[in-house]
């Protein structure tokens, strides 16, 4: 009685699932492309790393355990292209297989971290460098410059030449032209 209540309890739960009852149909389940800034770069770096030392992991094996036979003499008992023997039992024990493991897994790690040290100083050096390029922004102050011309705005009522509804800076060099050329002594008192 007890198995048949649990078999129907899972049948149920499993029929609610993938009809969906309760489920709105109104949600758009489209997923959203990452922003470019939603991870930090050294993120990206580590799961870089991660794939590639999961993706060294069976030709590392494989080279492994070729090195495993080698170093036994190429003794058709150790060979990998057999996994078996006649009776069926394994080549190797599981010592033996574990230290193949362990030692393509270490390798194939030290790829890894060596891909990630090697791209964290290449970012690094290439950040360096950009930084050298721009130098240093010093931003000087021109009260005390006597070289410094004081521009007013346009719209503003220190100046009468300029009208309140030049608003564009183009209009008030115009006007600047036009004053310049009617009084030629103030033109050549800036001089």
């Amino acid at each position: 009685m007890k198995k048949k209540s649990v078999f129907l309890f899972l049948l149920f739960s499993l029929l609610v699932n993938t009809l969906g009852f309760g489920a709105s149909t109104t949600d758009s389940h489209t997923p959203e492309p990452y922003a470019p800034d939603e991870f930090p770069s050294w993120l990206k770096d580590l799961r870089r790393a991660e794939i590639i030392t999961l993706g060294a992991m069976p030709f590392i094996t494989f080279n492994v355990t070729l090195g495993f036979w080698a170093i036994n003499g190429f003794d058709d008992a150790h060979s990998p292209f057999d996994g078996t023997t006649e009776s069926g039992i394994t080549k190797y024990t599981n010592s033996q297989t574990v230290g193949i493991l362990l030692t393509s897994l270490g390798i194939s790690a030290g790829i890894g971290i060596s891909d990630f040290l090697v791209h964290l100083l290449k970012t690094q050096n290439i950040t360096n460098k950009n930084k050298k390029k721009m130098g240093n922004i010093n931003i000087e102050s021109v009260t005390d410059d006597p070289d410094a011309v004081k521009i007013p705005l346009p719209g503003n009522s220190e100046n009468p030449e300029i009208s309140e509804n030049q608003s564009d800076p183009a209009d008030y060099l115009k006007s600047e032209k036009s004053v310049n050329s009617k009084n030629p002594e103030k033109k050549n008192a800036g001089n």
